[in-house]
């Protein structure tokens, strides 16, 4: 019999607590705002969704539901911006923003549907089959004796052999002329 009592005994202590939980939060929903803000001015959408998210935790204003539809939006998660839109519509459907996100929604399920369409009409992708390897290059042939070392170098001894004997030849002086015979005439 004392159990139930002690229960609600607990919960009387914890209501006020409890109450507490239940209120918003504005002083942290306007940090994860401005967090939001300034992940959206720097083009970072996905984080600014979720610091958006975060504030509509803390503080279920309707204003965070379309700013976390456009960073959706601007991510490319057309289908979660969609949703975020006509969650938006159903907390405050007088709002004088409900004609412009109503043609924000049709614009999106525009898109999305065209897309649908275009993935239809794309062609499964291709296996690509794995091809047998490429056989070796042949193998070269016996090269040729002009190309060998041997050769070369033979042709060498004969050029260095001709010019030891031209050389020989152009500076050795004209010494049958004095030894004797009909002479000749040196220029």
């Amino acid at each position: 019999m004392r159990r139930p009592i002690l229960h609600a005994f607990a919960l009387l202590l914890l209501l006020p607590q409890l109450a507490d939980a239940q209120q918003p939060d504005r002083t942290l929903a306007r940090k994860y705002y401005k967090a939001g803000k300034q992940a959206y001015a720097a083009g970072e959408y996905e984080t600014a969704a979720k610091e958006f998210s975060a504030g509509y935790l803390h503080d279920p204003k309707p204003a965070f539901l379309i700013n976390i539809a456009q960073s959706q939006r601007k991510a490319g998660d057309l289908e979660q911006a969609a949703h975020y839109y006509r969650e938006y519509l159903r907390k405050a459907p007088d709002s004088p923003l409900a004609p412009q996100v109503q043609g924000l929604i049709k614009e999106i399920d525009e898109e999305i549907e065209r897309k649908e369409i275009e993935q239809q009409k794309k062609p499964p992708p291709t296996v690509m089959v794995a091809q047998p390897p490429a056989p070796p290059p042949p193998r070269p042939g016996p090269r040729p004796f002009y190309k060998k070392w041997w050769f070369w170098a033979g042709v060498g001894a004969v050029v260095v052999a001709g010019v030891g004997v031209g050389v020989y030849a152009g500076t050795r002086g004209p010494d049958y002329v004095e030894s004797g015979g009909l002479g000749s005439v040196s220029w």
